[in-house]
């Protein structure tokens, strides 16, 4: 196991969620927010998240094992549109999230054990438009947690 197979397979499972959009395995840049609109839109809307490690403690074993415990963020955009319920779509997919991972504990073999899903804040965020001139739009955001255990083995 290794942080990098962990965060493999997180994506591996918000792939399954049916409505996810775009998914980055790393937290994503730029320098500009209609670049990083750009990069959170799949299928014309704004709907994409980043999955990241937020920190990591460890503690050692009997011999030789290390115990890591990671913690996992996983931000989510969703495109705000009031007129049709997006807020329900929305929140509708941080269920179906949920719903993914809490009987998969080991992340399909990648970690020895994981939380459920937390959903630590829902709120709305700015992003501009991609179009000189036309105003931004709000947007949902979903900031979601996951703890994963991993067992580091060495040589003493």
């Amino acid at each position: 196991m290794s942080e990098e197979t962990i965060r493999a397979e997180i994506k591996n499972i918000l792939e399954d969620v049916s409505g996810i959009g775009v998914i980055h395995t790393r937290r994503r840049y730029s320098r500009s927010r209609v670049v990083f609109r750009t990069l959170m839109t799949s299928g014309g809307i704004v709907n994409g998240c980043m999955i990241f490690r937020q920190a990591t403690t460890a503690e050692r074993q009997e011999l030789p094992h290390i115990d890591r415990y990671h913690h996992y963020k996983i931000i989510y955009y969703y495109d705000l549109d009031d007129e049709n319920a997006s807020e329900d779509t929305f929140q509708a997919l941080l269920e179906a999230i949920f719903e993914a991972f809490k009987s998969n504990s080991t992340l399909n073999g990648a970690a020895v054990n994981s939380g459920p899903i937390q959903i630590e804040d829902v709120d709305t965020d700015y992003l501009e438009s991609e179009k000189e001139g036309v105003p931004g739009t709000l947007v949902h955001r979903g900031d979601l947690g996951i703890d994963v255990e991993e067992r580091a083995t060495y040589t003493p």
